[in-house]
């Protein structure tokens, strides 16, 4: 059963080539040429009538919709499912071939069950050998997506990126670290004959980092093989390969984002300890280790001197808003700065997935930050560690130009009411946030050293209520029943970077859901569409244009907008993939569940079926 109940969380079974939109408004001209596109998840298999296991809202096959804009003010949508290796052996199968991150979570979950879900996936993905096509990556690339070194990118933690062709959205496959640089086709998969070190080393980090100065790919790959991080830095045309070192850690964990300043690579090493290990201390795959302190780690740029470690409270962040360095009169740097949406625990995993939340306390993600003094008499914890907010603040975003560099004005997610730790029916986004961060900064420095407190505790209804345009927090609200997705920031033909007063110059853009169109049981009808809105991110009020999509966005995660010369500079040396390739595997053993796999269902009181 689809754990929502529909709503716009439910994914869509349609796929549509570019479709020509209304507009109402006018839209920016930064815009033209451009297309705008959001990643996520879209679980095919929650379709089916046959397929009744909960799903996570991590889970599911990647889908990218977006937005291409005319020269005139037109706009046409599309949206396209990634095929990635894991779709295309699920075609055949009656359930997933990989089990849902609710299941690897559940505090029920009976550890031989749990055994029988990851056996059977095990099986399925080893069962490809007998095809002409192999599993290449587990990953189904539904996070986020990126443009570099003339190519777009899809991305998730469990796999390298995928290269997909703008505007149609079209997937052409794998950039792993050879076929990346060397032109290769797809190289380096488990299944295609490379080691498992090759294949897990391949796994790329949901957030790599373009330096918008040096135009380097910064990249970071965990895995739950030692030494189980990597540091990997991209020359700006894709080759050479300019640094690939190990970082070595304790043990395996998750990182879904990290930071990157001029000078220094922030690595997150966080008490969310994730690995199959964890099961033989009787732990879920992906535990929140409460014991542990949190790292962070600044690395030099190009790994030319010794990582620096700093040690506080425990925490959990996905999402990192930018890294930047302090120097001092003479051009050294004396700190490195850091802004990013910390919990503090990770109830967030578990409530986007319906599942019941371990801690007991009230857990909303602050707009934290960080400095880290790099004199080497400083101590190895935080100079300051405090929270500019204290409403919910997730799916940060800034002017590209000025990520890892100092920027004024961050922008982001939150809601009225709830919290992105409640279930997530509960965790709708109906607020836009943009946050003066160096005005509450220097607020909480003036503090001194020590203090924990939140420089603005506003509550929503009191930041609201403020009509002053020179407040440090200016917040735009959705009409009632209507509910955003994570905004993307498009500057402006003026946009200055040098200039701090021009920060805000630009709009942001981002998909809204008019929940009114929902069925009494909270279904979505047939017809129900979304919208895309363009808000003048300079007062935080005027919606300067809205484009009528042809049907619904699901409620997904992070999006990136392309520029006409981007999309213009596209290499275009291999074919693309397509679903209909499935077919061609429906005959061999590896795309139908073997005997073996229907008796390991059936040791464990199963019928067959991993539910």
């Amino acid at each position: 059963m689809w754990c929502w109940n529909g709503s716009n969380f439910a994914p869509i079974a349609s796929e549509l080539p570019l479709t020509p939109c209304s507009v109402t408004g006018q839209l920016p001209a930064s815009l033209a040429g451009g297309q705008y596109i959001r990643n996520g998840s879209n679980p095919l298999h929650a379709l089916k009538g046959e397929d009744q296991r909960q799903y996570h809202w991590f889970d599911g096959d990647g889908m990218l919709c977006g937005v291409l804009f005319g020269e005139e003010g037109e706009a046409w949508f599309v949206n396209k499912m990634l095929v990635t290796d894991v779709l295309l052996a699920s075609e055949g199968l009656s359930e997933p071939l990989l089990p849902s991150i609710s299941t690897l979570l559940s505090p029920s979950m009976p550890l031989p069950v749990l055994l029988a879900h990851i056996l059977r996936s095990l099986l399925l993905c080893l069962s490809t050998h007998l095809t002409t096509s192999p599993l290449r990556s587990l990953s189904v690339a539904n996070t986020s997506i990126i443009f570099h070194s003339r190519r777009a990118l899809a991305l998730c933690e469990s796999g390298p990126p995928l290269e997909v062709r703008l505007p149609g959205q079209e997937t052409v496959g794998w950039q792993t670290s050879r076929s990346h640089l060397r032109g290769e086709k797809e190289a380096g998969g488990l299944s295609a004959g490379g080691s498992l070190p090759g294949f897990f080393r391949s796994w790329t980090c949901a957030h790599p980092h373009v330096d918008p100065v040096t135009g380097e790919l910064l990249l970071l790959h965990s895995s739950f093989l030692p030494p189980y991080l990597r540091y990997t830095i991209i020359s700006p045309h894709g080759t050479p390969v300019l640094l690939s070192r190990p970082i070595p850690l304790k043990q395996p964990k998750m990182m879904h984002d990290f930071a990157a300043s001029a000078t220094h690579t922030v690595v997150l090493d966080l008490p969310l300890v994730f690995g199959p290990m964890n099961l033989l201390r009787d732990r879920p795959v992906l535990h929140y280790d409460r014991t542990l302190r949190s790292r962070f780690g600044l690395v030099p740029r190009y790994m030319q001197g010794e990582t620096r470690w700093f040690e506080d409270e425990p925490c959990v962040v996905f999402h990192c808003a930018n890294a930047w360095d302090s120097l001092t009169p003479a051009g050294e740097v004396e700190a490195v700065n850091l802004l990013c949406c910390r919990f503090q625990t990770d109830a967030l995993v578990f409530a986007a997935g319906n599942l019941p939340v371990p801690s007991v306390i009230e857990d909303p993600p602050q707009l934290h930050y960080f400095r880290f003094l790099l004199s080497p008499s400083s101590p190895a914890r935080p100079s300051h560690s405090f929270p500019l907010l204290t409403i919910p603040f997730e799916f940060p975003t800034l002017p590209p130009p000025l990520c890892t560099r100092e920027n004024r004005f961050v922008f982001g997610c939150s809601m009225l009411h709830g919290s992105f730790t409640a279930a997530m029916s509960g965790a709708k986004i109906d607020c836009l946030v943009r946050v003066d961060v160096l005005a509450l900064i220097a607020r909480g420095l003036a503090k001194g050293e020590g203090t924990r407190e939140a420089v603005d505790g506003r509550s929503m209804s009191q930041l609201l209520a403020s009509d002053d345009p020179e407040d440090a927090v200016r917040v735009f609200r959705l009409p009632p029943s209507h509910h955003a997705q994570e905004a993307s920031f498009v500057p402006s033909s003026s946009f200055s970077p040098p200039d701090a007063t021009t920060h805000a110059n630009g709009h942001l853009l981002f998909y809204v859901f008019d929940e009114r169109q929902l069925l009494p049981d909270g279904s979505t009808p047939e017809g129900a569409s979304s919208e895309l809105w363009v808000l003048d991110a300079r007062d935080m009020r005027t919606v300067v244009g809205k484009v009528r999509l042809p049907q619904r966005v699901p409620y997904g995660l992070h999006g990136s907008f392309v520029t006409k010369g981007q999309i213009a500079s596209q290499v275009l040396d291999k074919p693309v993939r397509s679903r209909s390739q499935s077919s061609a595997r429906g005959t061999a053993p590896g795309w139908h569940i073997p005997y073996t796999i229907h008796s390991v269902g059936y040791c464990f009181g199963l019928n067959g079926k991993m539910r």
